[in-house]
C-alpha cells in the first residue's frame, strides 16, 4: 500500500480512499499493540519479531 501511495497515477479520490484504507489499519494496528501491552507483552518483542519476517511489511 505505501508504494501505491507515491505514485502520481492515482487520482484524488482514489488517493484519498487508499490513504482511509491504511489509516484504517493503521487503528486496528494500534489496538493490538495496545492490548498487547496490557496483557504484559513487551512491544519491543513483538517488533523484533516482525523484523526477521521480510514479506510482512517492508522496513519504514
Amino acid at each position: 500500500m505505501l508504494r501505491e501511495m507515491r505514485t502520481s497515477y492515482l487520482s484524488p479520490k482514489s488517493y484519498y480512499e487508499l490513504y482511509i484504507v491504511v489509516t484504517d489499519k493503521l487503528r486496528v494496528l494500534e489496538s493490538f499493540l495496545i492490548e498487547e501491552h496490557k496483557s504484559g507483552r513487551r512491544v519491543i518483542n513483538i517488533y523484533e519479531s516482525v523484523q526477521r519476517v521480510a514479506n510482512i511489511v517492508p522496513r519504514l
